[in-house]
């Protein structure tokens, strides 16, 4: 029965990415997405990871199961749901394609000059949002959006190299302003969600301005050839990043990586930290012959309760990834203070079981697609797509977890620097820095066509209402705030 669960594990993993693959090459979703992003988490921290800890027998070290071969396939089945409403909600448009309308759109488009300034300007208010906001609980929040404005601003830098492939100046200016960005959101912190969302907000900024607008072979080799420099400097982050360089700066970091990094060691660590072992001994756990029942809604609980002090909600639940260590009776590790994903179908069966897994599936679908729909009615706006992409290593974690800290980051960090940016926006327009609409302002239009192409002339028009029938670890301070994903003690359980 093992085998039929990693087969089938496997399997779901290819499909998923020949899913995602098949809508962009028959022009029904975009490559580069929040939805996308989402998905390849979900392969990476689950169906893959399960598949992984399955063929090496790892459940024999540590969460061991009772029934692999059943469980496996249990879980196979469940994350084959879980994909599919997920991806059916999200095509549907339920509920996220009125609301998105009802979202303001700052769509101007300054110039280069203005463009590289406001990224300059963005880039001193993520430091200050990151480290000069000291009001208590307040500061959390603000480091929250300091981190998204830092994934914007990059995303800007990416922009503007997209509109300026040729000329090494942008490259340069717009290369430092990346850099000095990855510092604030890596400064102080132990996790590499912040450098994920740094990268797929210069994504973002390339596919938008360019990327989009090019054959899909050109897109797809482009896109590969810009994510090189950041899977090496994430796996040499990887291997470095215990011990000391938990609370590190960003020059210590970089420090760190460039004399002791190992990539290939980072590298081997690129095989979903075991999430989907700890996924499948909690559907064991929490099961009908389990030690111990569900708690209801427990992570969607703990989404909306986030922000709130425990001194004023003392009914704030703790994350699942605080308990973990105690349900599982781990030896030699701080229990109280080691924190472990529970994955999206771990805490879908601590939570409820399958009408839950149901309903964080459709939960998700909606706020995927809320998040797409945005960026869908205003594809050729950097003030609109930048903020968006914020904060995608939040999304990216989701699945893995503690998801509902991942997604009241990713949720609150991309909502407040967009309300910043639009701030920041219409103070460009009035001041006559950036003109309305997609207008072409430096000899390339902000949708990424040479001068003299008509701007409107969207290469997706036709596909314009897709959707409408087609289609870990945290570091928690005393208040529950998860801040990164690190552990708050030395203690690293082994893989």
């Amino acid at each position: 029965m093992e085998s039929v669960a990693e087969i089938s594990l496997l399997g779901l993993s290819l499909a998923l990415v020949i899913y995602v693959i098949a809508d962009y090459l028959r022009g029904r979703s975009e490559l580069v997405s929040i939805r996308n992003v989402a998905v390849g988490g979900f392969v990476l921290f689950q169906t893959l990871s399960a598949a992984l800890w399955l063929i090496d027998d790892k459940y024999d070290l540590r969460y061991f199961l009772l029934e692999p071969g059943a469980t496996g396939i249990k879980f196979a089945v469940a994350a084959t749901v879980f994909a599919v409403v997920a991806l059916s909600v999200y095509r549907s448009g339920f509920i996220a394609r009125p609301i998105a309308r009802l979202v303001p759109k700052p769509n101007v488009v300054p110039a280069d000059v203005t463009m590289l300034l406001t990224a300059v300007v963005l880039t001193v208010s993520a430091a200050v949002f990151r480290f000069a906001v000291l009001i208590p609980y307040v500061a959390v929040l603000a480091s929250i959006l300091g981190t998204a404005v830092a994934g914007a601003s990059a995303g800007l830098a990416g922009w503007l190299i997209g509109r300026n492939l040729r000329n090494p100046i942008i490259w340069v200016l717009a290369g430092a302003v990346i850099v000095a960005n990855l510092g604030i959101a890596v400064s102080g912190t132990y996790g590499r969600r912040t450098i994920i969302s740094i990268g797929l907000g210069v994504a973002f900024g390339l596919y938008y301005s360019r990327l989009r607008y090019e054959s899909p072979r050109r897109t797809v080799a482009m896109l590969l050839l810009a994510a090189v420099p950041l899977v090496m400097f994430l796996a040499a982050y990887t291997s470095v990043r215990g011990g000391d360089n938990r609370r590190a700066g960003a020059l210590q970091v970089a420090r760190n990586v460039f004399s002791a990094g190992n990539i290939k060691a980072g590298l081997e660590d690129a095989d979903g930290q075991g999430t989907g072992g700890v996924s499948l001994w909690l559907m064991e756990f929490f099961g009908e012959d389990g030690q111990r029942e569900p708690d209801t809604l427990r992570a969607f609980q703990y989404f909306i309760l986030f922000p709130a002090p425990r001194a004023i909600f003392p009914f704030k639940p703790n994350p699942l990834s605080l308990d973990i260590p105690a349900y599982a009776n781990l030896e030699g590790v701080n229990i109280g203070g080691l924190t472990i994903g529970p994955g999206i179908i771990g805490h879908s069966f601590a939570d409820g079981g399958w009408l839950v897994l149901l309903f964080y599936a459709s939960f998700g679908g909606v706020v995927l697609r809320f998040g797409d729909e945005i960026i869908r009615r205003s594809p050729h706006a950097p003030f609109v797509v930048l903020p968006m992409g914020s904060m995608l290593g939040e999304m990216m974690g989701v699945p893995r977890g503690e998801s509902s800290a991942m997604l009241f980051q990713f949720v609150f960090g991309t909502a407040s620097c967009y309300a910043y940016i639009t701030i920041v926006a219409k103070g460009l327009e009035y001041f006559g820095y950036a003109q309305k609409g997609d207008a072409d302002v430096s000899g390339m239009g902000a949708a990424g066509w040479e001068a003299g192409d008509d701007p409107d002339d969207d290469p997706y028009a036709e596909f314009s209402d897709y959707g409408e029938d087609d289609y870990g670890e945290h570091d928690y301070n005393e208040d529950g705030y998860s801040q990164d994903d690190g552990y708050t003690q030395s203690d690293e359980p082994a893989a």
